[in-house]
């Protein structure tokens, strides 16, 4: 599904009014991130890249959380599809159209529009539309107005696959989008993403389908309705909430193994000093014991053959000399001799 130019003139607001989701889409996770910082890319069924979700350096109302994502569509890809976003556009190929933050725990989410106004709120699994007309005159999320239920999610997953249901408010309820991550172990167990992903191993790549009937069509012979997006299949809450449920990170790939590659040589280097060193060291640094006051005499006598340490001084040595590779001509000084009883 093609969604076709828009003819009004709101170029001005453009960011304000997203398009339509793809029927199908794939996100992956590049192993390099954008500077490091985790991103993922967003594509079609014909490999048209038409979005990107990017982590946040730092959220400063939640510096040790989820600093959340932004949301940016790419210009070929939205040209390739049609949608209107680029048109008349210069000097960019990217657009910031939505943005997310969450709290400490990760059970809420806000996603706001380019604008910064807050228009979807997910409370644990359920998924509220905001009144953005009326937000009050604090910052917490819960001034952000009325909320209305738009849906809600399951999820669950296995060394098969992990996936996350979203659900309208119907009785019985209807199946809105399927997101879905096949082989989540790589190479192998138990080097495995999870749903929820509480495992140091995150999710690299995942793919979205619309199941919502008639998503995207026109109705009625004279009229001109489409059946588009609400909440919980807005193309901003599937692209940056489907980002926290897979891979809620800071980091790209790269900066986790460079961690780790740190932290295992650090514990290899430290393995082979205590345990591969040992015996060497204790060679080296074996004690010598020195007793007596009369070290530098006994040594200047040690070398007359008529004449000894006992005989001039009535002395005894236990002065115990290390091996003839560990002397040095310094040892001397130091040897002690003890008196005679």
């Amino acid at each position: 599904m093609v969604q076709p130019k828009n003819p009004d003139d709101w170029v001005a607001e453009r960011c304000l009014v997203p398009p339509l989701i793809p029927q199908t889409w794939f996100a992956e996770r590049p192993f390099f991130g954008w500077w490091g910082l985790n991103s993922v890319q967003l594509k079609d069924r014909h490999n048209n890249h038409w979005g990107t979700v990017v982590s946040k350096w730092i959220d400063w109302s939640n510096p040790f959380g989820m600093p959340g994502f932004d949301f940016w569509l790419k210009r070929q890809g939205s040209d390739a599809r049609g949608w209107h976003e680029f048109f008349d556009v210069w000097g960019t190929n990217y657009m910031l159209i939505a943005s997310s933050t969450t709290n400490w725990i990760a059970t809420e989410s806000t996603i706001f529009d380019c604008k910064g106004v807050p228009i979807i709120w997910v409370n644990g699994n359920v998924v509220y539309d905001t009144d953005a007309g009326t937000v009050g005159p604090n910052d917490g999320i819960d001034v952000y107005g009325s909320k209305v239920k738009a849906g809600f999610y399951l999820s669950a997953g296995n060394f098969e696959r992990n996936m996350m249901m979203i659900y309208d408010l119907a009785m019985p309820p209807n199946e809105l989008v399927r997101l879905l991550q096949t082989e989540p172990c790589d190479p192998f167990p138990p080097f495995c993403s999870t749903m929820p992903a509480w495992s140091p191993f995150l999710a690299n790549h995942w793919s979205g389908e619309v199941l919502q009937k008639d998503f995207g069509e026109e109705m009625g012979k004279y009229g001109h309705v489409r059946v588009t997006a609400n909440g919980a299949t807005d193309i901003r809450f599937l692209a940056l909430y489907g980002t926290h449920v897979f891979a809620p990170t800071r980091f790209a790939p790269c900066i986790y193994w460079t961690i780790f590659t740190v932290i295992l040589s650090s514990c290899c280097g430290c393995f082979y000093w205590c345990c591969c060193t040992a015996s060497t060291r204790t060679v080296a640094a074996k004690p010598v014991e020195f007793q007596g006051e009369h070290a530098l005499a006994e040594a200047d006598m040690s070398t007359m053959g008529s004449v000894t340490s006992q005989q001039m001084f009535g002395i005894v040595s236990t002065t115990k000399f290390p091996d003839a590779s560990y002397q040095t001509p310094w040892g001397s000084l130091f040897t002690r001799a003890r008196p005679l009883e």
